[in-house]
């Protein structure tokens, strides 16, 4: 069944495997991020972050 997926969608079977090495962990970018913003909005962002973390 997996391979009619594939075909149904027009991707490979091994177009997922590629999409999933591109991911980036979270916890990883919101240091980057939050040196892009402003106080406030930094601390918004922390404050999203802890919430989603629990």
């Amino acid at each position: 069944m997996g391979n009619q997926q594939a075909m149904a969608t027009g991707l490979p079977p091994n177009s997922m495997n590629r999409a999933a090495s591109k991911q980036v962990n979270f916890a990883l970018l919101v240091p980057v991020l939050e040196q892009q913003l402003d106080k406030d909005r930094a601390m918004q962002l922390e404050g999203l972050y802890v919430r989603l973390r629990v």
